[in-house]
């Protein structure tokens, strides 16, 4: 994630499902299509349209987006990278049994 930041891109859909390792074991960072560029000295603005021209809000996979998506008109910044770090480090950590436990315990 310093990685990427450092040359100001937002990932903006961290989620576990998107790191992957590769014949070295190297961690690597997919599905970057809500990615996008920031100038470190401003916030990304995102508005997405839906197929029949609507704007959609959803930006990111719950449980892993940040609580800030949320709000009209999203800035971000590379802190909802974070928030999904965070999340996925404690999936990893906590011994989930279902898919549906992630949503009644991180809720």
């Amino acid at each position: 994630m310093a990685h990427i930041h450092s040359h100001g891109i937002i990932h903006g859909d961290l989620k576990l499902g998107n790191i992957l390792f590769d014949g070295r074991n190297d961690v690597k960072i997919g599905d970057s299509g809500l990615g996008g560029q920031s100038d470190h000295d401003q916030k990304l603005q995102i508005t997405i349209r839906g197929a029949s021209g609507d704007d959609t809000r959803q930006i990111g996979t719950f449980p892993y987006s940040a609580p800030e998506l949320e709000k009209d008109g999203p800035q971000i910044d590379e802190k909802v990278d974070i928030y999904s770090l965070g999340v996925i480090l404690f999936e990893l950590w906590y011994p989930f049994s279902t898919r549906m436990e992630i949503h009644e315990v991180l809720l």
